[in-house]
């Protein structure tokens, strides 16, 4: 992908305000992601394992991604 349609996909991406999670019956969690409208801007399911792993690796993620935030000028 170029720039320009990097630029776009971001710009026509909806984005969210908030995001839930939900246990399901048959040992799989939903997520919901929201706009401020209460909209469902996107969801999906994941086996339980796969989302405790996803919630492991999100926290360094989280570290690197807010150092780097920090060190944006905008």
């Amino acid at each position: 992908m170029d720039h320009d349609e990097i630029r776009h996909l971001v710009e026509t991406t909806p984005s969210a305000d908030t995001v839930a999670s939900y246990p399901l019956p048959d040992d799989r969690i939903l997520f919901v992601a929201r706009d401020a409208a209460g909209a469902v801007v996107a969801s999906f399911h994941v086996p339980r394992r796969q989302a405790e792993r996803f919630a492991d690796g999100m926290v360094a993620a989280s570290l690197i991604l807010g150092a780097a935030v920090a060190e944006v000028d905008v």
